[in-house]
């Protein structure tokens, strides 16, 4: 799978009561929820990991088996581009800021699956306008970093949706990303959106897909109206654009 793509691992038949464990040299420990019997776990290939040669090892109650992956290049791009910056902005409290306030959510996960089938796009408009992908290695005033979502360019205010069922975990306003929301779909699959304008939701609240829950903006960093959209797996960042894919439930590995 590409960098930044994500597997399902299943495992049918175990005898109830049965539980589950992976190790993994992905720098990511996959944690099992039953659903609809089964044992299953997203193993992403985190969008920072090296393309080569991996193995995930499955252990459930007297059974062993070890899955070789091969995480191939994605073929990230590279843009550079300046943001003007208050002189009397300090990036090191707002990254502190941020890592404070987003580190708890990332690390937690609701054990039901909250969204079935595919993923709506968060906004209406047709067609979606990228203007910065997932992966982009970016040089923003001379410092470079790994873009972990998709910004979509729209005008000032134009609605922002929750593309699946799920539960809003977090919906405040950071120095480095403005108005944000998290929502948690289950088994730790996470969406995030940045520098909005404003927020219609709050923390707790259950939102069915197409909910409305936020309006496009330009606050925190940012250089322009858009919405920076984008997808964890508990703190492993992944394409957000597959979660729109009805394929991508049938990336399923199979442990019996």
């Amino acid at each position: 799978m590409p960098q930044g793509g994500v597997a399902l691992l299943r495992v049918s038949g175990a005898p109830a009561g049965t539980t589950a464990r992976a190790e993994t040299d992905m720098g990511y420990t996959p944690v099992f929820f039953e659903l609809d019997g089964d044992l299953c776990a997203y193993l992403p290939a985190r969008y920072m990991l090296d393309p080569g040669e991996f193995s995930v090892t499955v252990y459930w109650g007297e059974e062993v088996q070890t899955l070789a992956f091969t995480v191939t290049d994605a073929g990230f791009e590279t843009q550079t581009f300046s943001v003007p910056v208050e002189e009397e902005m300090d990036m090191s409290a707002a990254n502190a800021e941020f890592e404070a306030a987003t580190r708890p959510v990332k690390d937690s996960a609701d054990p039901e699956l909250y969204w079935d089938g595919s993923f709506a796009a968060p906004l209406a408009e047709r067609p979606l306008r990228v203007s910065s992908s997932f992966g982009y290695t970016r040089i923003i005033n001379g410092n470079a970093s790994r873009h972990g979502g998709v910004d979509f360019a729209a005008a000032f205010d134009t609605p922002v949706y929750a593309p699946a069922r799920g539960r809003v975990l977090y919906s405040g306003f950071l120095t480095l990303t403005g108005h944000t929301i998290c929502i948690e779909h289950g088994f730790g699959l996470k969406t995030w959106y940045y520098h909005m304008n404003a927020r219609s939701v709050e923390a707790g609240t259950m939102v069915e897909a197409g909910a409305q829950i936020g309006l496009v903006g330009s606050t925190g960093y940012s250089n322009g109206s858009h919405l920076h959209f984008a997808a964890t797996v508990y703190g492993a960042f992944v394409n957000p654009m597959q979660w729109f894919s009805p394929e991508l439930l049938e990336q399923v590995v199979y442990l019996e």
